[in-house]
């Protein structure tokens, strides 16, 4: 009787035993991914069962519905330990997309979920933000402005100057510029676009700049001192 009794606890153990290494578990959580628009993304996530997959704004990922919009869903097992990969392509009607994966064993019949993780966007940049100058002399101005929002893990990888007909590239958020018109009567403009992977944004303007308008002076003061000098003379 005994020995049946021991015959029968080893059993009972060895069924849980079965059972508790047999679970549907999430091991490696998906993250939230900000990206550009149009680019390619892949979310991944790991986790113990029969089946580990991924779930897009709580559609199964293989539904055509959701692989038309875009996503693609890949999986592979390794030592026990699944990977689930969902590659998303970053199309405008993409944004703010929920991900979440989805592990799941068939005896015992069980389903864990994991964090949900957000695919955020980052189309062409707005303007940069207060824009102003400041004249350092005759010819000169320092032009300054503020750098418009982006995601984070987005950067902003430049600033698109054109001064009249002069173009720089600049990753500061100021730049001293010099006069490209030397005609008085000619007013400079300015332009500032900020530049991310997608590329230029439409630019803001700091406006009809006269940075020569002290030579102008100059010049005008020069004129004023010859045309008396010509009256003394006569």
């Amino acid at each position: 009787m005994t020995e049946v009794m021991t015959i029968l606890s080893f059993i009972l153990l060895l069924q849980l035993s079965r059972r508790l290494s047999h679970c549907a578990t999430i091991t490696v959580q998906p993250v939230s991914i900000n990206t550009t628009l149009n680019s390619t993304v892949v979310f991944f996530c790991e986790g113990t069962g029969d089946e580990l997959s991924f779930r897009v704004n709580n559609e199964p990922a293989t539904n055509t519905d959701v692989i038309v919009k875009g996503f693609s869903v890949t999986s592979s097992v390794h030592n026990g330990t699944r990977r689930a990969e969902l590659q998303a392509i970053a199309y405008e009607h993409n944004n703010n997309t929920e991900v979440r994966c989805r592990a799941s064993t068939d005896e015992p019949l069980q389903v864990e979920f994991s964090d949900t993780a957000i695919l955020m966007i980052q189309g062409l940049l707005a303007s940069v933000v207060d824009l102003g100058y400041t004249f350092i002399n005759g010819s000169s101005v320092l032009v300054t402005w503020i750098a418009p929002y982006t995601l984070d893990n987005v950067p902003i990888t430049g600033y698109y100057i054109l001064n009249g007909l002069v173009d720089v590239t600049t990753t500061n958020k100021s730049i001293t510029l010099s006069a490209t018109n030397p005609d008085p009567c000619t007013l400079n403009n300015v332009t500032v676009s900020a530049i991310n992977d997608l590329g230029i944004v439409v630019p803001a303007i700091v406006g009809q700049l006269n940075i020569i308008i002290n030579v102008f002076l100059d010049q005008l003061l020069t004129l004023t001192l010859q045309l008396t000098t010509v009256l003394l003379l006569i």
